[in-house]
C-alpha cells in the first residue's frame, strides 16, 4: 500500500468519526495520567528499533528526538497511525504494543513529524500521515512542535525540561539495547549512561554488574551500581527475559530507591520489595496496571521468584549475604496481597530450610534445621557446636547481627516461619546438668561462673533455676549447689586444712573472673556449724541403729562446736533440737525434748514410770548445761492434754459473752505434769517435799509470772483477741489430793488447812507462798473458826448444784403426774438446726463422803456429795415418753426431708412397723444405706440424760469398729411441743465422741 492510499484511508476514517461524534482518538491521547509519559514511549520505540543511543533536543517551541536504531518501515507507519492494529500487539517481548503508546505525544503537539530512512511524514488529526520533503537524515528523527490546542509552549517546555533532568537511573537498567540518553535544552545539557561488566552464567541465569550514571552540565553526576540478574523463559514461541537488580553501595547491597515494578520502564505498581524487579508482563494499554491472573503473567511472576532464589546463591558466593541484606527480603506475611512479593515469600521458607544461606557467628552459612538464635551474646562464646547439639539438638549459632533492633523482620521470620529456637541464658540454665559440666575444663567453668555474676534471677529464692542446682565444682571434682533446701549457703571457700565441707575448687577462687561470683554471694570459709549442718545433722533426722563410735565422734563435734561458739550457740541448738541425737538408757535415740537428765530428783519422781533418761554412757555432770540448752529436761515436763472446759466454764470465763455473741474460739489448752498421776498414787512425806520443790522450781523457771504455769489458757475473738486463764487439770488434781504436810506432819488436802498450818520444813520464799495461796484452795482463818463450831462449809457452786438437783427432782415428779399436751403440732413449728457442742466438765468424785458431816444428816450429806462439782441427773423416762417420741420423730422427718434432696430415699422404720433396728430412720442413695438416724426427743432445752438402748449403742459401735462411725447420727429434738421454735442437734459418730470425752454417759450399765 502506498503512503497516499494510507493517507486517504485515514482521512476517510476521520470523516466517519466526525460524522458519528467519535472522539476516541483524543481520549486515547489523554489516557496517561502523566503528560510527560510520551518520553518513555519514545524510548520504547527506540529500544524496539534496537537503538543504542537516544538524543532529546529541547527548544522553547519544539522537541527533537533522535535515535540510531533501524529505520521506520511502512508497517511501522501503519501501526502508529492506527488504533489497536499494532504489529506488536501479540508480542509479549515488545513494549510498544497496540499502537496506543505513540498517541501519548499528542499531549504536547497536534502534528508530530517523523524522518526515518525513506519515510518523512507528518501526522495530523491523530492518525493521518502526510508526506514531507526529503530530509536526508542518517538517524530516525522525531519533531514535536508545541502547537497543542490546550497547552502553552512555555508550559510544555517546562514539563519536558523537568522530566529530562530527573529521569530515573533505572530507566536504562532493564533495556537491552539503549546504552545512552543525551538531552539538551536552551541552557543545560545532560546524559544518562549505562555500562556493563562481564556477564556470568550460573545454571540457567546470568548475572553482571551494571553501572548507571547521570550528569548535568558535565559536572553534576549521580552514579548507581546494580547487581543485575536475569533468566529466560519461553512464551509465545519467544525467549523472554525477567530481571532482578540489587542496588550496591560501598560493596554492600542497600535498599533500592524505587519501589515500582518495571515492565522495561517503571510502572505505577508498587512491589514493597527492597530490590528492583522487571518482567515483560502484559499490561493495560496505558501500562499503569497488570492483570496478574493472566496465564503468561503468572508464569513470569513464578519465574521472578525462582530467579530471586538463584540470585541469593550467587550473592552468597560473592560475599553479599549479610543479616542486613537478608532483612530486606520479602519476609512478612502482611504483604501477601502483593503478587510478586507473595510469590517470592512463599518460596523463601523452603529455601531457607534446605539451602545453607543463614550466616553464623563464625562466618559460615547453614540451613534452618541446624540453626539456633541467641538472645544476648553471653552464650555464643560459651557454648560451641558440640554443646548446642547436646543441649538443644542444634549445631550453630546464627549471627549476632540478627536482633530485634537491627533485623527485626529477619528475626521474626526465623522464629515464626522457620521454627528456629531463640535461647537465652535462662533456657541454657534449664538444660544444665552435672553430667554436662563434668566434661568441661576448669577454664570453661571459670568463664561460666563469671557470666553467672550478671544472672541474679537464676539464683532467686524459690524461682531461681540454678539456686539448688549442682553446678559448682568442688575440690574433690564433685559438683554442689549454691544453696541447700533450707536456703542456706551450701558451699564454702577452700581452707588450708582438709575437711568434709563442700569446698569450691581452689582455681576458681584464685581466678579473678570466677572469684567475682563467689564474692557476690558472700561464699565464706567453712566453720564448725557448717560441718554439723552438712555432715552430722542429716544423719540424725530419724531414729535408727548406728555405730556407737560414729555417734560418740559426732556428739563430740557438736559439743566442741557448742563450747567454742560465742554467738552461734542458738544455731547449733536449732539444728539439733528436732534430731534424734540423744542416746537414752534404753539404747534408743530420741529428740532432746523427749529426754530427761538423769538427776537423783528425777529418778525418784519417775521411780515407777519408764522415761527416756539420757544414757550414762554420754552424760556427765559438766555437760548438763549443754543438754539443758539442747532441750533435755531437768524437771518433769508440763504436757498439754485434752481440755476439760465445758460450755458453762466458758460462759464464766467470758462473762456470759460465749452464748450471747457466739464468740469465735481460737484455742483452749489444758495441762498436766508428766508422771504426776503415778507419783500421787503412793504419796509419802519424802515425796511431798520432792513435789513441793519441783513445783517451786517450775514456778521460778516459768517466764513472766510463775503462776501461769499452773493455769490453762482459753483464747477467743470478740473485738480482737481475748485471753483468760483457768485452773489446769494438774492444779485441780493437786487441790483434790492429800499431799501437803501440815504442822503435825500429816498429809492433807489444801482445803483442809490454812496456809499457815503448812509444815515449816518446806523450802520456800514469800513470793512462792503468796502465789500458792492464790492457786490452792487453802482454808481461811474464818472458815476454820466456823468448822470448829460444827458447821459444814460448802462452796457456792456446791450449794447451787444442790438446789438445782432438788428442783429437778420436783419437776420430774410433777411431769410424771401430769398428762402431756403439746401446744404445737410437729408441722406447725419452726425447725432451727444447731451445731452440737460438747459441754462436759470433769466430775469431782472426791467429796462423795465427807466425815465432817454429822451422822444425823446422812440424807443431806449424800445429796451434797452427789451434786458436788457436777450435778448427777436421772435418766428421763416418764409415762409420756412414747407420745413425746412420736412427736419428735415427726419433726425429725420434716428436718430430714428438708436436708436431703430427691436423690436420697428416707425410710421411717417406726412408721412402717419395723422396730428394734437400733435406729429410727435410714437414708439411702442409689439403694445404698448412707446414714442411720436415731431420734431423741426432749420437751426441755437444757441438758438432761437420755436413754440409749443396748441395740442402739451396739449398732453405733459396730459402725465405729468398721471405720464408718460417722454414718450413725443421734438427732436430738429440743423443746418438743412447747415452743414455736424447735431446735435440732445432730451428734454424729457418738462412740468416737464418747471415747474422746465429748459425750457424757451416766450411768453406764455393764453386763457382768
Amino acid at each position: 500500500m502506498k503512503m497516499q492510499e494510507l493517507t486517504r484511508k485515514r482521512e476517510d476514517h476521520i470523516k466517519s468519526c466526525r460524522a458519528n461524534n467519535d472522539n476516541s482518538h483524543q481520549i486515547i491521547a489523554d489516557m496517561y495520567s502523566d503528560p510527560s509519559h510520551f518520553i518513555y514511549e519514545l524510548l520504547q520505540n527506540a529500544e524496539d528499533a534496537e537503538a543504542t543511543s537516544v538524543e532529546f533536543l529541547l527548544s522553547p517551541n519544539k522537541l527533537i528526538v533522535k535515535h540510531n536504531g533501524r529505520d521506520f518501515t511502512f508497517e511501522d507507519i501503519d501501526a502508529i497511525t492506527s488504533i489497536g492494529n499494532s504489529t506488536k500487539k501479540d508480542e509479549v517481548n515488545k513494549i510498544g504494543k497496540f499502537g496506543a503508546g505513540f498517541k501519548s505525544v499528542f499531549s504536547i503537539t497536534s502534528s508530530p513529524q517523523i524522518f526515518s530512512g525513506q519515510y518523512n511524514f507528518e501526522i495530523v488529526d491523530f492518525i493521518i500521515p502526510k508526506e514531507l520533503g526529503n530530509s536526508n537524515a542518517d538517524k530516525t528523527i522525531f519533531v514535536f512542535p508545541f502547537n497543542h490546542s490546550k497547552r502553552k509552549p512555555e508550559n510544555i517546555y517546562e514539563l519536558i525540561n523537568k522530566k529530562l533532568k530527573k529521569l530515573e537511573n533505572e530507566v536504562l537498567l532493564f533495556l537491552k539495547n539503549i546504552k545512552e540518553i543525551i538531552w539538551q535544552t536552551s541552557n543545560e545539557n545532560g546524559v544518562y549512561l549505562k555500562e556493563h561488566q562481564t556477564k556470568y552464567q550460573f545454571e540457567n541465569i546470568f548475572h553482571e554488574k551494571v553501572y548507571v550514571t547521570s550528569e548535568i552540565n558535565n559536572n553534576e553526576s549521580n552514579d548507581s551500581e546494580f547487581y543485575l540478574f536475569g533468566s529466560e523463559l519461553f512464551l509465545q514461541n519467544k525467549n523472554l527475559t525477567v530481571n532482578i537488580a540489587y542496588k550496591i553501595e560501598n560493596n554492600q547491597i542497600i535498599k533500592a530507591d524505587s519501589p515500582f515494578l518495571s515492565v522495561f520502564f517503571p510502572t505505577k505498581i508498587q512491589t514493597d520489595l527492597d530490590f528492583l524487579v522487571h518482567a515483560p508482563f502484559k499490561t493495560t494499554p496505558n501500562r499503569e496496571t497488570i492483570p496478574f491472573d493472566d496465564e503468561d503473567n503468572v508464569k513470569m511472576k513464578d519465574e521472578l521468584a525462582e530467579l530471586c532464589l538463584k540470585s541469593l546463591q550467587v550473592l552468597k558466593e560473592n560475599g553479599f549475604i549479610t543479616p542486613i541484606f537478608l532483612n530486606t527480603l520479602p519476609l512478612k506475611k502482611a504483604y501477601y496481597w502483593k503478587p510478586v512479593y507473595t510469590a517470592i515469600n512463599l518460596k523463601l521458607v523452603d529455601f531457607f530450610k534446605t539451602y545453607r544461606i543463614l550466616p553464623t557467628t563464625n562466618g559460615e552459612f547453614i540451613d534452618a534445621t541446624e540453626a539456633i538464635l541467641a538472645r544476648g551474646k553471653e552464650l555464643i562464646n560459651l557454648l560451641q557446636s558440640e554443646d548446642l547439639e547436646k543441649l538443644f539438638s542444634r549445631k550453630h549459632w546464627l549471627s549476632t547481627e540478627i536482633t530485634r533492633d537491627n533485623t527485626n523482620d529477619l528475626r521474626t521470620f526465623i522464629i515464626s516461619e522457620l521454627n528456629i529456637p531463640e535461647k537465652d541464658f535462662e533456657d541454657f540454665a534449664r538444660e544444665i546438668q552435672k553430667e554436662f559440666l563434668q566434661e568441661k575444663t576448669d577454664e570453661w567453668l571459670i568463664n561460666f561462673y563469671y557470666l553467672l555474676v550478671n544472672q541474679g534471677s537464676l539464683f532467686n529464692k524459690n524461682k531461681g533455676i540454678l539456686r539448688y542446682r549442682n553446678i559448682f565444682k568442688l575440690d574433690n571434682d564433685e559438683f554442689a549447689a549454691l544453696y541447700d533446701n533450707s536456703d542456706r549457703l551450701n558451699i564454702y571457700l577452700p581452707r588450708k586444712d582438709k575437711s568434709n565441707y563442700k569446698v569450691v575448687k581452689k582455681i576458681f577462687i584464685e581466678n579473678e573472673l570466677s572469684k567475682a561470683f563467689f564474692e557476690k554471694y558472700n561464699v565464706s570459709y567453712p566453720d564448725r556449724l557448717a560441718e554439723l549442718k552438712e555432715f552430722i545433722a542429716p544423719k540424725y533426722s530419724y531414729t535408727h541403729e548406728r555405730p556407737f563410735d560414729e555417734f560418740i565422734s559426732d556428739l563430740e563435734k557438736i559439743i566442741q562446736a557448742y563450747n567454742s561458739a560465742d554467738k552461734g550457740k542458738q544455731d547449733i541448738i536449732d539444728l539439733f533440737k528436732n534430731k534424734f541425737i540423744i542416746l537414752t538408757v534404753s539404747g534408743e535415740y530420741q529428740q532432746p525434748d523427749n529426754t530427761y537428765i538423769p538427776t537423783d530428783e528425777l529418778k525418784k519422781w519417775f521411780n515407777t514410770v519408764e522415761v527416756n533418761f539420757i544414757s550414762e554412757k554420754i552424760y556427765k555432770d559438766n555437760l548438763r548445761p549443754f543438754f539443758e540448752d539442747m532441750g533435755s529436761h531437768s524437771l518433769p515436763k508440763r504436757i498439754e492434754i485434752e481440755p476439760t472446759l465445758n460450755h458453762n466454764d466458758k460462759e464464766k470465763l467470758t462473762n456470759g459473752y460465749h452464748s450471747k455473741y457466739g464468740l469465735r474460739e481460737i484455742t483452749t489448752k489444758d495441762f498436766n505434769i508428766d508422771g504426776l498421776d503415778f507419783f500421787l498414787k503412793e504419796i509419802s512425806n519424802e515425796k511431798s517435799f520432792l513435789l513441793w520443790n519441783i513445783l517451786r522450781k517450775h514456778f521460778d523457771a516459768f517466764p513472766n509470772w510463775g503462776g501461769n504455769f499452773f493455769k490453762g489458757i482459753f483464747k477467743w475473738l470478740h473485738h480482737g483477741e481475748n485471753t483468760r486463764y483457768f485452773s489446769s487439770f494438774f492444779l485441780n488434781l493437786l487441790n483434790e489430793t492429800s499431799w501437803l504436810l501440815n504442822n503435825n506432819n500429816q498429809l492433807v488436802k489444801a482445803s483442809e488447812i490454812t496456809i499457815s498450818e503448812l509444815s515449816k520444813s518446806y523450802e520456800t520464799d514469800e513470793v512462792f507462798l503468796r502465789a500458792i495461796d492464790e492457786l490452792f484452795l487453802f482454808k481461811t482463818d474464818d472458815v476454820k473458826k466456823l468448822e470448829e463450831k460444827g458447821y459444814f462449809i460448802v462452796s457456792k457452786e456446791e450449794k447451787d448444784a444442790f438446789e438445782e438437783w432438788k428442783r429437778q427432782q420436783e419437776n420430774q415428779k410433777e411431769k410424771e403426774n401430769s398428762e402431756w399436751h403439746p401446744k404445737y403440732k410437729p408441722e406447725e413449728v419452726e425447725l432451727v438446726v444447731e451445731k452440737y457442742e460438747s459441754d462436759i466438765k470433769r466430775e469431782d468424785l472426791s467429796n462423795q463422803i465427807n466425815d465432817t458431816l454429822n451422822d444425823d444428816n446422812e440424807d443431806e450429806k449424800d445429796s451434797i456429795s452427789k451434786t458436788s462439782k457436777t450435778t448427777k441427773q436421772t435418766t428421763t423416762k416418764s409415762r409420756h415418753s412414747k407420745e413425746i417420741g412420736v412427736w419428735g420423730e415427726e419433726a425429725a422427718f420434716r428436718f430430714l426431708t428438708n436436708k436431703f434432696n430427691s436423690d436420697y430415699e428416707i425410710i421411717w422404720l417406726n412408721e412402717n412397723g419395723n422396730v428394734g433396728k437400733g435406729y429410727d430412720f435410714v437414708i439411702k442413695k442409689n439403694n445404698v444405706e448412707e446414714f442411720y438416724y436415731e431420734v431423741k426427743t426432749k420437751t426441755e432445752l437444757k441438758p438432761e440424760l437420755m436413754e440409749i438402748s443396748g441395740t442402739q449403742w451396739e449398732w453405733a459401735r459396730t459402725l465405729y469398729d468398721k471405720g464408718i462411725g460417722e454414718k450413725y447420727i443421734i438427732c436430738v429434738v429440743l423443746g418438743a411441743g412447747q415452743n414455736e421454735q424447735v431446735k435440732i442437734r445432730e451428734i454424729d459418730n457418738p462412740i468416737d465422741k464418747w471415747k474422746k470425752g465429748q459425750l457424757k454417759a451416766n450411768p453406764v450399765n455393764f453386763e457382768l
